[in-house]
C-alpha cells in the first residue's frame, strides 16, 4: 500500500516585520471565511467529483529522480465539510520553538507549498491545494508525512469550513503565505529596487499588486499540546 505524505503546516523563523496579519475568517464572523480565501473555496467546488489531469515535471536527464507530477485539481473522494461543535483536529510540529509560537499566539500560520502524496518513483503535487493543513488526533505523524511527533490539539468554530482530502488529511483552504527568501527580496525591492535581480522585478510586483500580509492565519482554542520543555529540563 503506497504511503500518503502531505505538507503538514509547520512554522518557520519568519522575520518579524511591519507586515499585517492576513486572517482566513472573517473577524465579523469567524466561521466564515475571509473575501480572499472565498475564491479557493469556490474554486474547489467546482473540481470535486472530477478526475485530477496530470503532466509530468521530471527532468529527462535525471533517469533515477522521482518522477513528479503536476496535479490540476483535487484527489478522488475529495469533498466539503463543515466543523461541528467540539470537533478537535490536530498539527504535527517541527520543533518545540515552532510549537511554543502557536501555543503564544493561538494561531495556525498557512505554509508556503501545496499538499502532494505518493512514494517511491511517483509523487504526484497538487498545487491547487494551499491553506492550512490539519489532521485529526487519531492519526500518527508518520502517516502525514512529517519528522516530527510533537503536536498541539485545538478546536475550530462551528461552522468552519475544511476541505477533506481524505481520511484524517485535511485542508483550510486558502492562499499560501510567502517563503521568508521572497519575502526578504520584497523587501530588498521595496527599499532599492536596484538590488533585486531583474527576472524577479515581476513576481515583485505582483506581489505589491496583491498586497504582501504575512503570516496568513487561523485562529484556535487549544485543548492539548506535547510538553515544550526541553530534554535537558
Amino acid at each position: 500500500m503506497g504511503k500518503f505524505f502531505l505538507i503538514v503546516l509547520c512554522l518557520t523563523s519568519l522575520s518579524q516585520s511591519a507586515f499585517a496579519h492576513d486572517p482566513y475568517t472573517d473577524p465579523a464572523d469567524e466561521t466564515a471565511l475571509a473575501p480572499h480565501c472565498l475564491k479557493w473555496l469556490e474554486n474547489f467546488e467546482s473540481l470535486i467529483g472530477k478526475s485530477p489531469s496530470f503532466s509530468s515535471l521530471r527532468d529527462s536527464s535525471k533517469i533515477d529522480a522521482p518522477l513528479f507530477y503536476a496535479a490540476k485539481g483535487v484527489p478522488k473522494g475529495a469533498r466539503l465539510r463543515t466543523v461541528g461543535a467540539g470537533e478537535i483536529f490536530r498539527q504535527y510540529v517541527k520543533d518545540r520553538s515552532a510549537l511554543q509560537a502557536i501555543l503564544q499566539s493561538s494561531e495556525l500560520r498557512a505554509g508556503n507549498r501545496p499538499y502532494f502524496e505518493g512514494g517511491g518513483q511517483s509523487i504526484f503535487v497538487y498545487n491547487d491545494l494551499t491553506g492550512i493543513f490539519i489532521t485529526s488526533p487519531e492519526v500518527s505523524w508518520d502517516f502525514v508525512g512529517v519528522d516530527s511527533s510533537l503536536f498541539v490539539d485545538f478546536t475550530l468554530p462551528p461552522g468552519t469550513k475544511l476541505l477533506n482530502i481524505r481520511d484524517g488529511i485535511m485542508l483550510l483552504p486558502g492562499p499560501p503565505s510567502n517563503a521568508s527568501w521572497l519575502m526578504a527580496e520584497y523587501e530588498k525591492w521595496k527599499k532599492d529596487p536596484s538590488t533585486v535581480d531583474k527576472v524577479a522585478v515581476n513576481q515583485m510586483k505582483k506581489m505589491d499588486q496583491e498586497g504582501v500580509l504575512i503570516p496568513r492565519y487561523q485562529k484556535i482554542h487549544i485543548v492539548a499540546h506535547s510538553p515544550i520543555k526541553t530534554e535537558a529540563n
